[in-house]
């Protein structure tokens, strides 16, 4: 299933990155992301440097617009019980963004769905080895500002909330995925 999910996304990211070309922009970020619950923050896995990659396809003549990104984040799991482990968390969104067709900055408002993976894997203070990853839905709202630079040549701020996931059921800790991320 989790193989399934990245080469869906992959796929996906990659077949929106040609039609984004058309009337659209790609861009990739590197930002900030911010797990909630206090089980992320006891292993010291609350706060994550990320990666992604944001498309948006214009729809029509209107300032509506196709948004699908992909974002991954991963931090070392600090705490006394554990040795050398890491939590990540991947994430792919679609949705719809509102922002203007025209002008060199182009503030947004954006919505739309989500599916959260999250893994952690770690050496106990046995020894042992533990890998597991679960995954989870939920819906993000955003807001955010692109600065057109040259034809399809875009830098920009994106700051997300992904909103009404799950809890967990795995070996790690028994939080949700919501988190915010900036990029």
């Amino acid at each position: 299933m989790k193989v399934a999910h990245g080469i869906l996304g992959t796929a996906l990211l990659l077949g929106v990155s040609g039609v984004a070309q058309a009337g659209g922009s790609v861009s990739g970020g590197i930002g900030w992301r911010h797990l909630g619950g206090s089980d992320w923050r006891a292993i010291g896995a609350e706060s994550q440097p990320t990666l992604g990659v944001l498309a948006d396809i214009e729809l029509g003549h209107s300032p509506l617009y196709a948004t699908v990104s992909g974002q991954v984040s991963a931090s070392d799991i600090d705490d006394d019980i554990v040795d050398d482990g890491v939590a990540a968390v991947f994430d792919l969104a679609v949705g719809l963004k509102l922002m203007a067709r025209q002008g060199m900055f182009r503030p947004y408002a954006a919505a739309g769905l989500t599916s959260t993976g999250v893994a952690v894997s770690y050496d106990d203070e046995d020894g042992d080895e533990s890998d597991d990853s679960d995954q989870t839905f939920g819906y993000f709202v955003g807001a955010g500002g692109q600065f057109h630079i040259g034809l399809h040549f875009v830098t920009g701020i994106d700051a997300r909330w992904i909103l009404g996931t799950d809890k967990l059921d795995f070996d790690g800790p028994h939080e949700d995925g919501d988190s915010f991320v900036a990029m």
